[in-house]
């Protein structure tokens, strides 16, 4: 009797050594992704200020003859992405005009890949609020019954393209063997 209750008590003491384990390997992953939401976060400001620098010709504090413009400060955006949410991007502005970025649209919140991965999750029968808790844990970010149904009519418009596109004709073939 005595080795059972032995057996069993160091069965538990195992499991607690290991969820302690595990827990700490949550957090060594959690570390990792801050670090690389951080890095991506500097790498696509850098490519907005490279981008407006294209435009204006000129660096920053930059005189030049050739300036085509201005830089106007900058506005913070909430960004979506796979790696998570990436809070106050700095976007940069220029005086006059408009800046259409390659980057990123003029009024993104999510990057295209997260919507599509809610449209699979939303085809392959996941519910709405469901969608919501799972789109919290992987992206940090929370995404609307809206939001959802409008990802989801996206792909639906996909679908009919998909299936009304001209399809070579097959001839079709059999054969028997025996």
């Amino acid at each position: 009797m005595k080795s059972q209750e032995a057996t069993t008590k160091k069965r538990a003491t195992e499991t607690e050594k290991n969820s302690r384990s595990a827990s700490g390997g949550w957090e060594f992953i959690g570390a990792r992704l801050r670090r690389v939401r951080q890095g991506l976060k500097h790498l696509l400001e850098s490519l907005l200020e490279d981008e407006v620098t294209g435009k204006l010709n000129a660096k920053r504090y930059e005189r030049s003859d050739k300036r085509q413009g201005y830089r106007g400060g900058h506005y913070t955006r909430n960004l979506v992405t796979r790696y998570g949410l990436l809070e106050r991007l700095k976007v940069p502005r220029i005086e006059e005009g408009i800046m259409d970025f390659q980057l990123i649209d003029k009024y993104e919140r999510r990057r295209a890949d997260v919507d599509a991965a809610i449209g699979r999750l939303f085809l392959q029968g996941v519910s709405t609020g469901r969608l919501n808790a799972i789109a919290g844990e992987l992206f940090g970010r929370e995404v609307s019954a809206d939001t959802v149904s409008r990802t989801a009519s996206c792909l639906d418009e996909e679908l009919k393209q998909y299936q009304t596109r001209d399809s070579p004709t097959i001839s079709p073939s059999c054969s028997w063997t025996g």
